[in-house]
Formats: structure tokens, C-alpha cells, sequence
């Protein structure tokens, strides 16, 4: 019914980078720059006033500690990781980070070396039951996302002709925002095969993706009487009443 501003306490270098909307509890979950992860609570009375508390409840009031939210390596990799995007997927909420500036390697706790490339993906998976809480996945039970300056997009290959499955499909916005797929198994990026269609002269790229709908549509004829429509009928149907204007 109106606009309110609301305070979200996190530090002085980290920022709100992307959101995800859970309609069915009235919330807003929200990521920062550095992993630090809120959640918005909606009320469903209004003389209430919505509150910002960080995910993990116990940890309210104290700074963002990556090591209590993230398992390691990826408590370290929180930090470098500059792009972040947050999901929902199955009933569960999903992270996918990437390295957008250059390659960097750390020590392990058990005394390895992580290495993590330029554009090396991550995708971590949420569990309210385990400390820490967020931890990655190998792969997204056949599924893959979409993730650009738009909401990330979840579908399964057999819905969307083209679709590989288990892969980031992610917008390279440092070089030309060429289209990009990260295959989560061989955790190897490659160009979108249809990026030289998409990076041609007389295309400007955008960093959003978009997906059209080439399913039968439902319609009403003159009388009322509904009909279902292909897509092409209707396209073939525009153009007839174009010749005929």
C-alpha cells in the first residue's frame, strides 16, 4: 500500500546485490557482495512493520563471519567472488557465485591448495539443519539456471529445446556480453553456441536472457468459443490481417 524504507545491518564495504522472493512465507531473501545473507519478512497484517534479520538467527547483532555460513573453501571464496545470485529451486534456496576478476589460491584447513579460476562458478545449495549452512553441488538434479541482470530462470532441458543439463548459462558482461554456459560437472565455461548469432553487428547485446513461450496458447474466436492456438498459427494469422489492413 506503500513505499517504506527499511535498515539492513552489514558492513561498511558490502552491498545488496540480487534478491529472491518467496511468495508462499511473504519473503525476500537477499545476498550481499561478500555472501552475508538476509531475509525480509513480510507481515500479513498491516499495522505490523516489516523486519530485515540476517538467515542465520543466532548471529543477529554480530558481524558477518563467512566461516560460521559457508563450508570451507568456499567461506574464503565468499570474499572473491564478486558476482552472487540468489534462487529458489525444488523448495530449496541456491547461490551461484562467480570470479570475475582473476584467478586466486588459498590453503585449505586440511592442508591442500584451493585454486579458483577467472569465471570459475560456483553453485551452493541452502541447509537450515547444518552449520555452516550453505555448502556447493555438484550438479542441479538434471535441471539447469539461467542468471543475467534478470531473476534467475531454472528449467529442464526436455522444456527448453537447446538446454544442457546441469549447467550455468551466465552473461559475460567483460567481454561483449557474450553468452556463456558452465557445465557444473567438467566445471568448464564455453561459448553459447548461438552467441555468434547474438553478438552479430546488427544486434546490441543485453545482459538478460529471454525466453519465448512456443507453447499452445488459448484463445477466443468472435462467438467466444476458445480455441487453442500454436504459435505459428497466430504469427501466420498477424500477417494475414496485415495484408489485409
Amino acid at each position: 500500500m506503500k513505499w517504506m524504507i527499511l535498515d539492513v545491518t552489514i558492513g561498511e564495504r558490502d552491498k545488496l546485490i540480487d534478491l529472491a522472493c518467496d511468495t508462499d512465507d511473504a519473503k525476500v531473501y537477499c545476498v550481499t557482495l561478500l555472501g552475508d545473507v538476509h531475509v525480509l519478512r513480510i507481515p500479513q497484517r498491516q499495522r505490523r512493520r516489516p523486519i530485515v534479520e540476517p538467515l542465520l538467527a543466532e548471529r543477529a547483532g554480530l558481524p558477518f563471519d563467512p566461516a560460521a555460513a559457508y563450508a570451507p573453501p568456499y567461506d574464503t571464496a565468499s570474499k572473491f567472488t564478486n558476482v552472487k545470485n540468489i534462487f529458489f529451486f525444488g523448495g530449496n534456496l541456491y547461490e551461484v557465485w562467480r570470479n570475475a576478476t582473476s584467478a586466486r589460491s588459498w590453503l585449505t584447513p586440511a592442508g591442500g591448495r584451493f585454486v579458483m579460476l577467472k569465471d570459475d562458478i560456483f553453485v551452493l545449495k541452502y541447509n537450515p539443519e547444518r552449520r555452516p549452512c550453505w555448502d556447493a553441488v555438484t550438479d542441479l538434479g538434471g535441471y539447469s539456471v539461467f542468471v543475467g541482470k534478470n531473476l534467475p530462470v531454472v528449467l529442464l532441458p526436455k522444456d527448453a529445446p537447446g538446454v544442457t543439463a546441469n549447467c550455468v548459462y551466465w552473461i559475460n558482461e567483460q567481454s561483449r556480453n557474450e553468452p556463456m554456459v558452465f557445465d557444473m560437472v567438467t566445471r568448464t565455461s564455453t561459448l553459447h553456441p548461438s552467441a555468434a548469432k547474438a553478438l552479430s553487428p546488427s544486434c546490441k547485446p543485453v545482459c538478460c536472457w529471454y525466453f519465448l513461450d512456443d507453447k499452445i496458447t488459448e484463445v477466443q474466436d468472435n462467438n467466444g468459443r476458445k480455441r487453442r492456438l500454436s504459435i505459428d498459427h497466430c504469427e501466420q494469422v498477424s500477417k494475414s490481417s496485415r495484408k489485409a489492413r
